[in-house]
């Protein structure tokens, strides 16, 4: 054995009786287990997982069932002052959130009663340059109808409604509702959504705020027709 080598061996041989291999061992050991508890926390660790189900099974129940009246109110309060000091565009954009955070929910709401508001909107909002008025005023068709739209596949019944006023093209207003195998007494459930964020309040009209309460809730629209006219009186407001 050469010199270098023995002076390799001798090395090695103090090093040990030093401890430094217990020492180098213990070293990676704590550094292994940090990292192994660093992994298990991490973001697919698998204690992460349990943790997060466990605060999900306590925390989303509590937060459902949490009472936010109290909120509402203060929030309301601050909106009444808003509003005071507010320009007229988003004053209209105010009143709209508020009316929808203060609204209760609609439970039911037959579909004959939608068409009325809707015919209610029609009357405050029909383009009067086109229509035949007497001396106090005159008369705009409207209609409503209910086609079934449902896929021949799914378990989805699924109806499309159209409001259409014969005088302006323009006040037509479609919304779809469905139910899952719904029975001859079932509810249906509105899809109509409208605003795409909360500024898109400021532009929408009181029927549309209605139509966006109804949709909040589930299974609350009675279908009891499946379509209908009325002949809605205008005022003349010209004298």
């Amino acid at each position: 054995m050469s010199n270098l080598e023995n002076n390799i061996k001798d090395c090695i041989s103090k090093e040990l009786e030093k401890g430094i291999i217990e020492k180098v061992i213990a070293e990676q050991l704590e550094k292994c287990i940090e990292k192994s508890i660093s992994d298990m926390f991490g973001w697919s660790g698998e204690v992460k997982k349990v943790v997060e189900e466990k605060v999900k099974s306590v925390m989303i129940p509590y937060l459902e069932n949490y009472d936010y009246s109290e909120y509402i109110v203060k929030l309301d309060s601050v909106l009444v002052d808003v509003l005071k000091s507010s320009t007229l565009e988003n004053r209209r954009l105010l009143e709209n959130f508020q009316s929808l955070m203060k609204s209760e929910d609609i439970k039911e709401i037959k579909l004959t009663d939608i068409f009325e508001k809707w015919n209610e909107y029609c009357k405050n909002n029909v383009d009067k340059d086109d229509l035949e008025f007497d001396f106090e005023g005159g008369y705009i068709g409207t209609r409503f109808d209910v086609e079934d739209v449902s896929s021949s596949w799914s378990s989805w019944k699924t109806y499309m409604i159209t409001f259409e006023c014969e005088e302006d093209e323009n006040l037509k207003f479609e919304f779809s509702i469905q139910s899952y195998k719904p029975s001859e007494n079932s509810k249906y459930t509105s899809n109509y959504k409208n605003i795409g964020s909360i500024r898109s309040l400021r532009y929408l009209n009181d029927f549309e705020i209605l139509m966006m309460r109804i949709s909040e809730g589930y299974e609350n629209i009675v279908v009891d027709s499946f379509g209908e006219s009325e002949d809605v009186f205008i005022e003349n407001d010209e004298y």
